[in-house]
């Protein structure tokens, strides 16, 4: 029986070929493997909104800001800066002045000059869109704007521990525009007893404009005011990239600039939601008329049935009186005419009179 010999080159070749082939699978699975799950990955990085949304925004908005803190103004630009015209201004007078933006966005304790804080109030007063992010305490400048855009007694709370909750729609989260498609948010804001850490956490305002859109952990308030629009936004929403903190920042540029978010739609019966209370008191004081209206009908029915009974009664009063004046005529022409009652009367009487007395001789004579 003949054994085969292999050779030892031919062996090595069919060990590279395999190897090489190998190699070559490992490559092309590697690609395909990197293909489809790391490129969406970092497309899901630049796509913080569903695509549908994103083109319902409006790109063409300008969002100009000044100095953000740190821990925040990455994640800011990182989404203002992709649906919208983002751009860092240092000289704000005149920037503002000039109309070179749309929406406006400082920091709570940011320092402005008297030229500055005027030329915001007529940038709000004329259209445009001024955010605060309130981050720490106020300074006196940004707290003297805030009175001119018509806010008082504002409240600032000393944070000594942090404040790390969630915070949902329905309960912390108000129902409006700004927070269309916001479902929860990270309420954290950070507490020091040896930094003074002051938050917003109560404000009035003058003409009864503004509305609490957050009350925790930290107020968010929204106003128009003029022909423009003011936001006052805790730091937290601007801080994290998850839950809905991407669409409400969205949201906040939009309406600020004027516009309404995508997927609001407002209450027909009340397409101002800021007189959602006088709607629906209005309602209330329509049914209440609605019953009283009612009330009177049966009233009124009433009445008609009473008077059509006294009517009754004077028409059969003034048949009694009639009768009782034809009576009371003919007693008094009687007295006067051929007829004398008193004369009949008494020859009844003498009549009477008679007959017994020729009763009693009949009796006498039969005696």
């Amino acid at each position: 029986m003949n054994q085969v010999k292999y050779n030892p080159r031919d062996i090595k070749h069919i060990h590279d070929f395999v190897f090489q082939g190998f190699k070559k699978f490992l490559m092309i699975f590697s690609v395909i493997l990197i293909y489809f799950l790391f490129i969406p990955l970092a497309m899901a990085e630049t796509h913080y909104l569903p695509e549908d949304l994103e083109k319902q925004l409006h790109h063409e908005i300008r969002v100009g800001y000044t100095y953000l803190a740190y821990r925040f103004e990455d994640n800011f630009k990182d989404v203002i800066g992709d649906y919208y015209e983002l751009r860092k201004i240092d000289d704000l007078y005149h920037q503002i002045s000039y109309g070179t933006v749309d929406v406006f966005v400082i920091q709570s304790r940011q320092s402005l000059t008297t030229e500055e804080i005027n030329a915001i109030v007529e940038f709000v007063k004329n259209g445009g869109g001024f955010v605060i992010v309130n981050r720490d305490d106020l300074s006196d400048s940004v707290t003297l704007l805030l009175k001119k855009l018509g806010f008082e007694k504002i409240q600032e709370t000393r944070i000594g521990e942090s404040i790390n909750t969630l915070i949902t729609k329905g309960r912390e989260i108000k129902e409006h525009p700004v927070t269309i498609g916001v479902e929860s948010l990270h309420g954290y804001i950070e507490g020091s007893w040896d930094y003074v850490y002051n938050y917003i956490t109560a404000i009035e305002d003058s003409d009864e404009k503004a509305e609490i859109i957050i009350t925790y952990p930290s107020i968010m308030v929204v106003k128009e005011e003029g022909d423009g629009r003011v936001v006052i936004v805790p730091d937290f929403v601007f801080e994290y990239m998850d839950l809905s903190h991407p669409r409400m920042m969205v949201n906040i540029i939009e309406w600020v600039a004027g516009y309404t978010p995508p997927g609001w739609e407002p209450d027909i019966t009340s397409p101002c939601r800021k007189y959602q209370e006088e709607v629906e008191e209005y309602s209330s004081l329509k049914q209440e008329v609605e019953s009283w209206k009612s009330k009177y009908n049966n009233l009124e029915r009433e009445y008609n049935m009473i008077s059509q009974e006294l009517q009754n009664c004077k028409t059969e009063l003034e048949k009694l009186k009639a009768t009782k004046s034809g009576a009371a005529t003919g007693i008094e022409g009687g007295s006067t005419g051929s007829i004398d009652f008193g004369q009949i009367l008494v020859g009844i009487f003498l009549g009477l009179i008679l007959a017994l007395t020729i009763t009693f001789f009949r009796k006498m004579k039969q005696k």
